[in-house]
């Protein structure tokens, strides 16, 4: 019975379980439902001859934050920390995350600005959540749920729980099936 209180939280860890490991499938079936604005899945990858990241890290940097602080001020957003820069060899761009008001998440920076590693130009800004795309704002709560990065120490706490619950819940249902399975066969026998 408690498998049935359960059943709702558990279909939100398995679905952004296919989010996370079969991400093909997850978009293929997400897209039909729900917009996605994301800048840097958009870029394509580039061949390795054309790539020319004549950036390096300082620079980018250099050039990333202040072109973050204009595209708070243009998008209406506000800028709590810096989060990380990551090279992207494959779209040869920089991506400088930031954490800002609209993330969903306790931990991590999920607002993100894409920079040219040849040129420096902004290509795009990624957020979070932007409306018209409510795809991003779910896969941010999705994430968030399924790592425990929500609500602060109390989902952890209730996060750790509900993992006891269903390594019980599975531990339990097999003996009830090998006890079942012992008497069917013992009945046969008589």
């Amino acid at each position: 019975m408690s498998g049935l209180w359960l059943w709702g939280l558990l279909a939100v860890f398995a679905w952004s379980s296919v989010m996370l490991t079969l991400e093909p499938v997850y978009r293929g079936v997400m897209t039909r439902f729900v917009a996605f604005d994301e800048p840097r899945r958009s870029l394509p990858v580039k061949p390795p001859d054309q790539r020319a990241m004549r950036l390096g890290w300082g620079e980018a940097l250099d050039l990333a934050r202040p072109a973050m602080r204009e595209a708070a001020a243009g998008e209406g957003f506000r800028v709590e920390r810096e989060g990380e820069l990551v090279r992207d060899r494959a779209r040869d761009l920089y991506v400088y995350y930031v954490r800002s008001d609209l993330d969903v998440r306790d931990e991590g920076a999920s607002t993100g600005l894409l920079l040219d590693a040849a040129t420096g130009t902004v290509l795009a800004v990624s957020l979070p959540r932007r409306a018209g795309a409510s795809g991003n704002s779910i896969n941010q709560w999705m994430y968030g749920l399924h790592m425990a990065q929500l609500f602060g120490w109390p989902y952890r706490v209730f996060v750790a729980v509900l993992g006891l619950a269903v390594t019980m819940l599975s531990v339990t249902g097999v003996l009830i099936w090998w006890r079942k399975r012992n008497a069917s066969a013992g009945a046969r026998r008589r």
